[in-house]
């Protein structure tokens, strides 16, 4: 999907914190203030899905939970409800290891990840998850 084609969404009662010594971030569920902004993915192939399970360690660092989150209209996210909202089953990676790993309070942030690790973040996780994933499809 291009950028411009990717819906965005909005998960209620769940927070995105920093991964303590890490530069991923863990959702965790929040208080009803708390609020995820992100994007939703559609119609994924099933190996798709394996592969994102695959990448986020589905089982072991996270699990992948049924939510329901409201669809944002327009470039900005919005922290208050309308009746106008549409609200979309999806589904979520939910951090499931030890809340003391997680740096509550300190926010990840997706432009400062861009910005700052992004570029070895690439080759050092991006791409050996992917050879793995290439190697058991071949196999």
């Amino acid at each position: 999907l291009s950028r411009n084609d990717r819906k965005k969404a909005i998960l209620r009662n769940f927070a995105r914190w920093r991964v303590r010594d890490q530069v991923f971030p863990a959702i965790v569920p929040g208080s009803n203030n708390d609020f995820v902004e992100g994007i939703i993915i559609e119609d994924l192939l099933p190996n798709e899905l394996s592969a994102l399970d695959y990448f986020e360690d589905e089982g072991e660092m996270y699990a992948r939970l049924d939510v329901n989150v409201e669809v944002v209209e327009g470039d900005g996210a919005t922290t208050s409800a309308t009746e106008s909202s549409t609200k979309i089953d999806a589904q979520a990676y939910v951090w499931i290891e030890s809340l003391s790993q997680i740096s509550v309070g300190e926010p990840w942030d997706y432009d400062r990840f861009r910005q700052e690790s992004l570029s070895w973040y690439l080759p050092s996780t991006v791409l050996p998850c992917r050879r793995d994933i290439d190697y058991k499809v071949e196999i």
